[in-house]
Order: C-alpha cells, then structure tokens, then sequence
C-alpha cells in the first residue's frame, strides 16, 4: 500500500523546501497588526483619542450654537458646518477678508498668518450669515460657465437688495457653497455669476 504523505509533513516539508521566507513574514505582518491595536492603549492613542473627543464635544458646541441662530435642525445645522468647513479646507487662504490678508507685502510672515488665523476664525464663526447668501445666490442670480463677476461687487449688489452687511470671505464662501464657477482675482474671486440677473438686482 503507497505511502500517503501526512498534510503536516507537506506543510513542513514546503517551509523547508523554499517556503522558509513566507511564515516569518505572514508572523512579521500579524505581529504589525497587533502593534498596531494595541498602540491605542498607549499614551499616543490616549492622546489622540482625548483631541477627538475635545474636537467631537467643540463641534457639537458649534452645532448647537448654530441651531440657536437659525432655528434649524440639529442634522442641517451639522450639514451646513460641514459644508463651510469643506470649502475652507479647499480654500486655505480663505478668510473673512476674502483670499489672502489685508496689505499683505507690507506684514511679515508671522503677521500675514496671525491675520489670517483670526479671519479663517471670524469666517468659520458665520455659518449662518454664508448660508443666508448661498441660499439668496441659488434663488436670484443663474450660474453661468465663465467667472467674470467679481465678488466684492457682487456682495453689494446683494447688500443692497437684501439690506444685510456681509463680509467679502462670507460672500465668497457663500458662491463656492452654492457652486459657482471661479477664478481667483486675489483678495477677490470672480464668479460665473448672470449679468442680466444682476443688473436687475441693481
């Protein structure tokens, strides 16, 4: 009767034979994974762990405070954060003046990014005032492909149809909001915006 070769004998057989490299390796692989689990009851991942949290709890502070302006549900109040947040996330040098700092040749490096920490600041704090102009935007003036209306322009003609101050960032973060095509044109941005439309508004 032919001998039949046991499947352990194979299994070591095969390591020895040119396999020798791939169980160390698979070993190698599942240890990494473990390191990594177990990193989070390290002092990093209680680190990290404690700024999600503190940035869960601001947010959620943000939200409600939000909800207490607009009276809107806590769930569009979330959506509409998020969508500020995404275009300035997209736009980095967003702020409440618009793109970039105020004189900018004449501040120092340090100055420039003070200034534009306090406006990004000034801007993520008027959700309500960019959703307010989005929606305005959407219901009068027709998109158009090319971007040749300037927003600080165009955020007067708002103003006076509206009779509501709004800051030039607020107005650009309103338009890419609402989806405009854009250029910039720095410390403004040039929208895809209707003319007719917004000599009528005038």
């Amino acid at each position: 009767m032919a001998d039949r070769a046991c499947p352990l004998r194979v299994m070591v057989a095969h390591v020895h034979r040119g396999g020798e490299d791939k169980v160390p390796r698979i070993a190698q692989q599942r240890s990494a994974r473990s390191s990594k689990y177990l990193r989070r009851d390290g002092r990093g991942s209680s680190r990290e762990m404690e700024h999600m949290m503190t940035r869960d709890r601001r947010r959620k502070a943000e939200i409600h405070a939000h909800q207490g302006v607009t009276g809107t549900a806590y769930l569009v109040a979330r959506r509409q954060i998020t969508a500020l947040a995404k275009v300035m996330q997209q736009h980095p040098q967003l702020n409440s003046f618009g793109i970039g700092v105020f004189d900018a040749r004449r501040k120092t490096a340090e100055q420039r990014r003070t200034d534009l920490a306090v406006g990004r600041e000034e801007l993520a704090g008027g959700v309500a005032m960019v959703m307010e102009t989005a929606a305005w935007l959407r219901e009068n003036i027709t998109p158009i492909k090319t971007p040749t209306a300037s927003s600080y322009s165009v955020k007067h003609v708002m103003e006076w149809a509206t009779d509501r101050y709004v800051t030039n960032g607020e107005f650009i973060a309103a338009a890419l909001v609402a989806g405009y095509t854009f250029k910039y044109a720095k410390p403004n941005v040039l929208f895809g915006m209707s003319d007719r439309d917004l000599k009528r508004m005038n």
